[in-house]
């Protein structure tokens, strides 16, 4: 009895193990063979089309490759069986290329139903298997990693790092684990075009033929029976378990989809939003290999982008803002680099930053190229506008100071130099009483013995003088000079100097070039253009101090001028000792003669005995008319003697005028004449006025026409001349 027990109990424990065996064994199929079907089902999303091309295929290849981490290889076949894409994941070079339209499991899968080819040897001395699933048009296959596919899926079955060894069906063990004698527990799988013997490692149990013997003596029917339930639990735990564990994995592929959706969607909204930028975007792979461009980088760099340093040569590959980024794993930005296309050189600021995958490595970058033309053309000319501006307000400043024309010439002269550099510069202007021009100022050309300024003989011949209008190379292409008799080596320009409304003159320049930059040409014309109106003021103001000492009748000067100049002279004769003559003038009977023959006569007997004493007096001699008809003369170095030699020379020369008025019985002019002197007669040009005032009146007392000196009885006086002649024609 108690053998039959203990039998009885012996076999219950085996049959009880055995069910244990095999319900692991399910439990693992179950597991493994969902991990497989998941991949089977990852590689069919792959017969979905996706537009974008073959860089979009690829992007979502390595999207998907990030989570099923097996995933080294994909391929498209068309129906045809010729291969339409085919792409290397991970590194595995030359993956893609075993897979073949002539597999068993193509065949199928080009008939509508997945399949599995059995593993083959790949590159690295690892082992690979193709996957295969029907697509729209044809046949898709993912290459998968056969110690990860497995390994994977025996560590979510049987625990992380167990061993387990794998033979196909043609008997090879293509994968396995060490150690590979834990590996006890057979677990066949069984897909389309897959049969595999899986062996993986036991779950440690204490339920050994021993200890059942040990236990079946012991505890007889109680251990019977409480194996019993326990088994019948455990099978019952075992199968919700697995029911459990199949929901959550098919939780898990709906995940996985759900996540390849929301993902397919998201990069649809990324690429949108990176076609909708002004910049040009440009993804780079790890090796700095365009990916992707979005449509302002074609617009920006072309279809076929090439970069350009500033001096026109290529640079180097690693010095490319993207390869930087890769390299350093940091942001790169430059403003140095052109984008050359169709010719033409465009400006770009760049920057480009890593790309990151979930393990912190550099797997790309993203650059974006900006067009900065507009800015660099506002850069140049806001710094052209600030040149301009410094030398207009620089030479306005100095051309307030100058004190002449020929001052202004020379300050034109030089910043048209610093704004244009030209090899030489002529500015001519005209004289009165010439047609020739003469250059004023004349630079940058080599003077030798004998050298004479350039001359415009004939004015004709300029055609700036004749029109107005400036010549430069922008609207004249000619080097030739016409006005000059010469050729210029490079460019030349001509512009007018208009002052009054009419062209007064011109500015030559030779250019070292025969293309100058634009603005420094306007900047040019605007200097001429405001040395004319300096020069204008210059000559109205000239006219306006003149008319502040002149007298507008005789064009001699006036008191006022008399007044300032008589102190400085005084002040120089005090100095150096040197004599100061005085001539105090008054022109006799000029009422009665005014009121006689009216007051055109009046001013006609003014203006001729102006020129009379003009005639009479030396280059030194200040002639004033003093007012009315009375007129006072200085005469610097000129003694009292000597002061009344030239009184002596005023009368005669009044006596020889002839009035050019008909009717006129009488046409002879006399005047009476004061004469003083310093140091004779005071220190001060008031006393030495008043002495010739006083001499003067002694004059006219002395019946006219005479010439006196104040308080000199001893000397003889002026005898008078006889009276006047008839008018002479």
């Amino acid at each position: 009895m108690l053998a039959a027990c203990d039998a009885a109990v012996v076999w219950y424990f085996s049959e009880l193990r055995e069910l244990n065996r095999s319900t692991e064994a399910e439990r693992v199929r179950g597991l493994v063979t969902a991990g497989i079907l998941r991949h089977v089902e990852a590689v069919r999303q792959f017969g979905k089309p996706v537009a974008g091309g073959a860089e979009a295929e690829r992007a979502r290849a390595e999207s998907v490759a990030k989570v099923f981490p097996a995933l080294v290889g994909l391929a498209r076949f068309g129906r045809d069986g010729r291969a339409a894409f085919a792409v290397d994941l991970r590194g595995f070079e030359g993956g893609a290329t075993h897979l073949s339209a002539d597999s068993p499991a193509c065949r199928t899968a080009l008939a509508g139903s997945p399949a599995i080819d059995d593993p083959f040897p790949a590159a690295n001395r690892l082992t690979a298997v193709a996957i295969w699933a029907p697509s729209e048009d044809g046949a898709v296959a993912g290459l998968f990693r056969l110690d990860r596919l497995v390994g994977d899926a025996v560590n979510i079955s049987a625990g992380e790092d167990s061993p387990y060894v794998l033979t196909d069906s043609g008997g090879r063990k293509p994968a396995s684990r060490e150690p590979v004698g834990e590996a006890t527990l057979p677990v066949k799988i069984t897909l389309p075009g897959l049969a595999w013997n899986l062996h993986v490692r036991e779950p440690a149990r204490e339920e050994g033929r021993t200890q059942a013997l040990i236990w079946s003596i012991i505890a007889l029917s109680a251990a019977l029976w409480t194996g019993f339930v326990m088994a019948r639990r455990r099978s019952i735990v075992d199968r919700d378990r697995l029911e459990s564990r199949k929901a959550e994995i098919d939780e898990m592929e709906q995940k996985v989809q759900a996540l390849a959706g929301v993902e397919r969607r998201e990069r649809g909204k990324l690429l949108t939003l990176i076609d909708a930028l002004e910049e040009g975007v440009v993804l780079s792979g790890p090796d700095g290999a365009m990916l992707l461009c979005n449509d302002a980088g074609e617009r920006i760099l072309g279809t076929e982008p090439h970069l350009v340093r500033g001096d026109g040569l290529d640079p180097a590959t690693e010095d490319l803002p993207a390869n930087q980024a890769i390299q350093n794993g940091a942001k790169v930005s430059t403003d140095d680099l052109f984008a050359l296309r169709d010719g033409v050189r465009i400006p770009l600021s760049i920057v480009a930053a890593p790309l990151f995958d979930q393990d912190k490595n550099v797997v790309g970058a993203v650059t974006v190229h900006r067009d900065i033309t507009k800015q660099r053309e506002w850069e140049d000319t806001v710094r052209n506008r600030d040149f301009a501006l410094t030398i207009k307000n620089k030479l306005s400043a100095e051309m307030q100071e100058a004190k002449d024309e020929e001052e202004v010439l020379r300050r034109l002269n030089y910043h048209i130099e610093s704004a244009l550099q030209p090899q030489s510069t002529n500015i001519f202007l005209k004289r009165a009483g010439s047609d020739r021009l003469r250059a004023e100022r004349t630079t940058g050309l080599k003077p030798e013995l004998g050298f004479e300024p350039p001359v415009i003989s004939n004015p004709a011949m300029c055609p700036v003088l004749e029109t107005g209008e400036p010549m430069d190379p922008r609207t004249c292409g000619e080097r030739v000079q016409p006005c000059l008799g010469r050729i210029s080596p490079g460019g030349f320009l001509c512009a007018p100097i208009s002052i009054g409304g009419k062209v007064e003159g011109t500015i030559h320049l030779e250019l070292q070039g025969e293309n100058p930059e634009p603005h420094r040409v306007e900047l040019v014309f605007d200097l001429i253009r405001a040395a004319s109106s300096s020069i204008q003021a210059k000559r109205y103001l000239a006219i306006m101090s003149q008319a502040a000492i002149r007298d507008p009748l005789t064009a001699l000067y006036n008191r006022r001028h008399f007044d300032e100049t008589a102190r400085v002279i005084m002040a120089q004769s005090k100095r150096y000792h040197r004599p100061l003559g005085v001539l105090m003038i008054d022109i006799d009977h000029f009422k009665k003669f005014n009121d006689t023959y009216g007051h055109d006569a009046g001013d006609i007997v003014l203006k001729e005995f102006a020129r009379s004493l003009q005639a009479t007096a030396r280059q030194s001699d200040v002639i004033v008319r003093y007012g009315g008809e009375e007129f006072a003369v200085l005469l610097p170095e000129t003694s009292l003697n000597q002061a009344r030699i030239a009184a002596d020379r005023v009368l005669e020369a009044a006596r020889r005028i002839v009035l050019p008025m008909k009717g006129l019985e009488r046409g002879q002019v006399t005047v009476s004449i004061g004469v003083s002197a310093f140091p004779e007669h005071g220190d001060t040009p008031e006393s030495l006025v008043k002495a010739a005032d006083t001499a003067l009146y002694a004059a006219k007392n002395a019946g006219r026409n005479c010439a006196r000196v104040t308080g000199d009885s001893k000397l003889p006086t002026v005898a008078a001349a006889p009276p006047p002649g008839p008018v002479r024609p």
